[in-house]
């Protein structure tokens, strides 16, 4: 069983429901308006805490390149900071899979076509 918080984009309303794994494959309807047009939140504070961590310091490295290109640094040396810049950005991308979207992608299989190009035009529009 697992508690997850949502957001119903047709009421606007926030809600907490837990679910079994079995039940995991459906997707939840508001309990105020029925609605089935539900975003998942990031609700846990520690996956909140390390994602931030990292985004944060992210914003401080691409701070160090903006500075870099203002003071016409070497191309080589600005590359190697945007290589850092990329390699941590997909480090918080797969901390993030790997903390949080897995709940929302572990059953994306089992559940009809239709909701699952929904929540992949979430992922990825």
């Amino acid at each position: 069983m697992r508690t997850h918080q949502y957001r119903c984009r047709t009421c606007g309303r926030h809600f907490e429901m837990t679910i079994s794994d079995s039940e995991c494959e459906q997707v939840p309807e508001c309990p105020y308006c029925q609605g089935q047009d539900i975003d998942m939140k990031l609700a846990d504070p520690d996956t909140k805490g390390k994602i931030t961590a990292r985004l944060r310091r992210i914003e401080g490295q691409v701070r160090v390149v903006e500075k870099m290109v203002d003071e016409d640094r070497d191309c080589h040396e600005i590359l190697q900071q945007l290589n850092s810049i990329r390699s941590a950005v997909q480090g918080a991308s797969l901390l993030f899979l790997h903390e949080a979207a897995a709940d929302c992608l572990l059953n994306i299989d089992s559940i009809d076509r239709s909701q699952r190009d929904r929540y992949w035009k979430k992922c990825w529009p």
